[in-house]
């Protein structure tokens, strides 16, 4: 019985608290620093180009815009910190992702552009000891907005201590469709999962024995950890789930990501391999392996689901799904 497909979806890990509405459309503007750019926008390879892609455009989609501005303030900000009205962050690329350098409010959202079985070049190429990925060339097969937003009502009583809620699953369920949610507690030290649930009541609530750390601060080349809990709950058609979920998180590479034409930034690529084991019934272990490249500032700014694991061989991985931000 699978419960889930990935549990880290797109949208787990986006750091779509550091948004800015009203962003200009002035891009490729001349700089040398982040203050010679308009509002909302960084300097990138010596140009100005928009600091947080699409979120919180004021000419976004008004069925899936958010209820309130996206601007960060000491009161949209979920983890409780002030950052006094303004952006709040600008990239240093040392290397290292800091918790400060992801901030997070509730609601927000970013669209992103979906390509589905692809081949995606992970390895990158070497340049004066530098790591380059190029994802400008994935093909737009289609687009989607990823958001974070308040735990439902119904579940609340269940996740006191969670920070957000997020997509996990646009379409879930057999007998009736629902979105899936994964649940998340952000720490001073770690991006944590508490569950998912379903948006319609009632229908799906996972939780976990213990919280789950996908991401711990600081981010940096080389960082490793493991991390696995006891899953129990209920889910439409099974008033008892039981089942192991483990993580095995890697940052591969530290480098530069040229993520859309005009826009490259530094990077992190990082390796999640996921694995369940049903408690009571006699099935393999499931093991997906996605891997994530996360920025100062942006947060994750692309995903890869591969087909299967490719282990060291990334010059040339199948992917099932890649998505990256779209461009403004």
């Amino acid at each position: 019985m699978h419960t889930r497909a990935l549990t880290l979806a797109p949208c787990l890990v986006l750091a779509l608290g550091a948004v800015a509405t009203g962003c200009t459309d002035d891009v490729g503007a001349a700089c040398a620093r982040p203050t010679d750019c308009p509002a909302g926008q960084t300097c990138a390879d010596g140009d100005c180009v928009p600091r947080y892609p699409d979120a919180g455009r004021p000419d976004a989609d008004p069925d899936l815009r958010p209820s309130r501005d996206l601007t960060p303030s000491a009161d949209t900000l979920a983890d409780g910190r002030s950052t006094d009205g303004g952006a709040g962050c600008t990239p240093n690329n040392n290397g290292s992702v800091e918790r400060d350098e992801i901030i997070f409010a509730v609601p927000a959202e970013v669209s992103v552009t979906v390509a589905e079985n692809v081949a995606v070049d992970l390895a990158g190429t070497q340049s004066g000891g530098t790591t380059t990925w190029d994802l400008t060339t994935l093909p737009e097969q289609s687009t989607r907005k990823v958001a974070v937003m308040p735990v439902p009502g119904w579940a609340t009583p269940d996740f006191a201590e969670a920070t957000y809620a997020s997509e996990l699953m646009p379409d879930y369920g057999v007998l009736t469709k629902t979105s899936l949610l994964g649940v998340f507690k952000v720490t001073p030290t770690a991006l944590q999962l508490l569950g998912a649930v379903s948006d319609k009541a009632k229908h799906t609530r996972l939780s976990y024995g213990s919280p789950l750390d996908l991401l711990r601060f600081p981010i940096a080349k080389g960082d490793t950890f493991e991390t696995s809990t006891s899953v129990t709950g209920y889910s439409e058609l099974y008033p008892l789930v039981t089942y192991t979920e483990r993580y095995a998180i890697d940052v591969l590479e530290q480098g530069r990501l040229a993520l859309i034409p005009g826009l490259t930034l530094d990077t992190l690529l990082v390796r999640v391999t996921q694995a369940v084991s049903q408690a009571f019934l006699p099935l393999p272990e499931v093991k997906t392996v996605a891997f994530i490249f996360v920025a100062e500032c942006y947060g994750t700014v692309a995903r890869i689901i591969a087909e299967s694991d490719p282990g060291a061989a990334l010059g040339k991985v199948q992917a099932k799904e890649a998505w990256r931000l779209a461009a403004p």
